[in-house]
């Protein structure tokens, strides 16, 4: 995958897991990835791949979202070499190639980076991209029907080459911050809620920031307002602004010998209530998190390298992508050409990370992002490769069994063994099991308790055949057809079968597989 440039998760197609879309900016693809989950020994893989386009031209983005608003998901995307910001209308059926091309701009000189949002607050989806040639910052307003409208916010901010939308002042609107390479800038717009007219005030946060080249906007400090992350690569710099509360900024240094700092994010990953940072570096091939000790602006951080020998490394976006409780990492290679999935195994500061590997041909790979894209109840990875003009979406398969999701093991015979994992705390976890010999059509019903807050979890029967099978999803408590247990206390219960073949014929039909679901949860909440 051949220049990977952007990477993400989300269940595409809807299953129940998360797939891995991603961009390529020298393959020229834009793909993603299925997860084809192993249900019964929580393994999972990515075997199935899906090309959206293979000549896109410079592809360096890919985003998912449901722009026309018909209840599946589609694709925006930037080809740098194209100079274009273009979507993909689905029709619902992304396995077969089920896309129609529309180009949103096809003048936007060095398309770099897109983000979506709606900006004017119509209740529509708008569009705002950098540009790298042109030195400009534009958002696109949907009219309501995907027709869009170029608004200029900035023309003369040099080298823009990527975005971030927030509320960053608190006012309900949503601002945008950007960063500049060729300027140095870190920047941010303020929407006074007039965008269509021009109403945005520019506001610098640092001037100086060498090859300032990603943005990230979280509460870092958890003190009620947003902060800003961001890297430059050639001043190997990864820091954080802090937001006094008036929207000025204090600049904090994480890292500065960071060698080719790439992309930045943040999330708690060890899970101790704070927000760690993590950033890949395309120069020293690597991939690292710090973990916060809760005291970030008095530089309370620690580094922790994941790996090491990520060629290029460019990409990077933290997901549960098997679905345990903690978070794991997707990354991609620009010129390594490798898609790559960084399990968590719950002991994040002992190094505890299993490298997998997606795809190791996605030429110049620019953009991964994960969306349900056939909307099936899992998450599939779509992504752009610049070089290979690609533009790719891998299927996801399945569901992992550690989570929230339960299935008997295939064949004609069942020996189930399950663990569940509630979706309290990594810590509460409990497994269910037995062992014993079940037929075809049989089904046996298990049930346990877990001390644990107010909740009640119940999963409904899987139903396919032994070689393929549907599982019904365990829900939150908070759904209405679910009833809480008492305080204390929570009940989960279990029900295993393999079906007859008609079942087969219901996990294969997208329609008649929903309807029984629709059928089996309005059954649980008559019951509950």
């Amino acid at each position: 995958y051949n220049g990977a440039s952007s990477a993400s998760s989300c269940d595409l197609d809807g299953d129940g897991d998360l797939d891995i879309l991603a961009s390529a900016n020298i393959a020229g693809d834009v793909a993603w990835w299925a997860n084809d989950a192993n249900l019964v020994s929580g393994n999972i893989g990515f075997s199935n791949k899906y090309s959206v386009s293979d000549s896109y031209d410079g592809a360096v983005f890919v985003g998912s979202i449901d722009l026309d608003r018909d209840g599946d998901y589609d694709i925006l995307g930037n080809g740098r070499l194209a100079d274009d910001v273009t979507w993909w209308e689905s029709d619902s059926t992304p396995s077969d190639g089920g896309w129609t091309i529309h180009a949103i701009d096809s003048n936007f000189d060095g398309s770099y980076a897109a983000a979506f949002a709606d900006l004017d607050i119509d209740g529509d989806i708008d569009v705002v991209a950098a540009a790298y040639n042109a030195d400009e910052i534009a958002w696109y307003e949907n009219n309501g029907s995907e027709t869009f409208t170029k608004r200029s916010v900035a023309t003369d901010f040099n080298g823009a080459n990527s975005v971030f939308i927030i509320d960053l002042d608190g006012d309900g609107d949503l601002d945008i911050a950007a960063t500049a390479g060729i300027d140095d800038d870190l920047t941010w717009w303020a929407n006074d809620s007039t965008p269509s007219d021009g109403g945005w005030t520019m506001s610098t946060i640092d001037g100086d920031l060498n090859g300032a080249n990603s943005v990230f906007c979280v509460d870092v400090d958890k003190d009620g307002d947003i902060d800003i992350l961001a890297t430059a690569d050639v001043g190997d710099d990864v820091a954080w602004w802090e937001n006094n509360g008036s929207e000025s900024f204090t600049k904090r240094k994480i890292e500065d010998s960071f060698n080719g700092a790439a992309s930045i994010s943040a999330v708690d990953l060890d899970a101790d209530g704070d927000m760690d940072v993590l950033a890949c570096a395309s120069n020293s091939n690597k991939l690292t998190w710090w973990a916060s000790d809760g005291t970030p602006a008095d530089g309370g951080w620690t580094e922790y390298t994941i790996d090491e020998n990520v060629t290029d490394a460019s990409i990077l976006h933290p997901v549960d992508l098997d679905r345990d409780g903690d978070t794991d990492i997707l990354a991609a290679e620009k010129s390594g050409d490798e898609v790559l999935w960084m399990e968590n195994d719950g002991t994040p500061l002992d190094g505890g990370w299993i490298k997998h590997r997606i795809d190791t041909g996605f030429d110049g790979a620019s953009s991964l992002f994960p969306i349900d894209l056939d909307r099936d109840g899992d998450i599939d990875l779509l992504g752009a490769a610049g070089e290979g003009d690609d533009i790719t979406w891998w299927e996801n398969g399945g569901a992992s069994a550690a989570g929230d999701s339960v299935a008997t093991e295939a064949g004609a015979t069942a020996n189930i063994n399950v663990d569940f994992t509630t979706l309290t705390a990594p810590s509460h976890q409990m497994s269910l099991g037995q062992s014993a010999e079940s037929n075809v059509g049989d089904t046996t019903t298990e049930e346990a308790e877990q001390e644990i807050d107010v909740r009640c979890f119940i999963a409904t029967a899987a139903f396919g055949t032994p070689q393929s099978y549907e599982v019904m999803r365990l829900r939150r408590f908070r759904d209405r057809y679910l009833a809480a247990t008492p305080a204390g206390r929570g009940i989960i219960k279990a029900y295993y079968t393999v079906s007859p073949p008609v079942a087969d014929i219901i996990s294969k039909n997208w329609v008649l597989k929903n309807l029984v679901r629709f059928i089996l949860k309005s059954i649980l909440c008559i019951i509950n």
